[in-house]
């Protein structure tokens, strides 16, 4: 795929985006209350102002920021955790993400190699929409697309055109000279090939399996297990 390719399914991607956060602009204070819970105050105007639903976060919101990172690291989540330092804006970089910061360089110095740019996003299929457990995550979708009209629709368009955003994304990185890197990371009990993106399995290296959640977790492992990861790659 060129980079002509990936340009229109960023495009595409971000209006289905637009489309979601729209949709949360007028949604009724009791439908957050019950979302949000303790954390109502404090993240409500987020909810309205960026919505919750997305598949895939972390991607840039220019498609020139696509084009400056040497290589992709995606991360398969299982939902957004919901907390005080909540972030909804599916632009934001996972590395501003405060779960997700003390885990994450943006920038690597790999020996043999050089420095390398690295990119973080996250895919989360299991739920789409924050929760402080996985069960809570898809209780609170179930009801913000009973509550919001047309939202399911639209979650379920944004995964379709995210997936189809990371294939081409993957896709136009494996043609470049020198080639860079996608990378993909999974927890030890979530393979890639049930995730809904099952198609990535073709287009990466077999993906990095580490424990993510729980105790004992290695999230601050990643970054270097990605470091020898590109450095083992021709």
């Amino acid at each position: 795929m060129t980079y002509e390719d990936v340009r229109h399914a960023h495009t595409r991607w971000s209006r289905s985006i637009a489309a979601i956060s729209r949709s949360f602009s007028t949604v009724e204070d009791d439908t957050l209350r019950e979302f949000l819970g303790d954390h109502f105050n404090h993240l409500s105007q987020q909810v309205r102002d960026h919505g919750d639903g997305y598949t895939l976060r972390g991607v840039p919101r220019r498609i020139k920021d696509i084009t400056a990172a040497e290589d992709v690291v995606l991360i398969l989540g299982r939902c957004p955790g919901l907390g005080g330092g909540s972030v909804f804006d599916p632009y934001e970089p996972l590395t501003g993400v405060d779960f997700w910061a003390p885990a994450l360089r943006s920038t690597v110095r790999i020996p043999g190699v050089g420095e390398r740019q690295l990119r973080f996003l996250i895919w989360q299929d299991r739920s789409t929409v924050h929760g402080e457990d996985s069960g809570r995550a898809r209780r609170n979708e179930r009801l913000l697309r009973s509550e919001i009209e047309g939202l399911g629709a639209l979650i379920d368009s944004q995964a379709a055109e995210a997936r189809r955003l990371l294939v081409a994304w993957a896709n136009w990185m494996n043609g470049l000279s020198p080639r860079r890197q996608f990378v993909v990371v999974t927890h030890t009990g979530d393979p890639l090939g049930e995730s809904g993106i099952a198609e990535l399995a073709g287009l990466t290296s077999p993906p990095i399996r580490m424990c993510l959640w729980g105790r004992g977790n290695q999230r601050r492992g990643i970054t270097d297990m990605v470091m020898r990861s590109i450095e083992s790659r021709p």
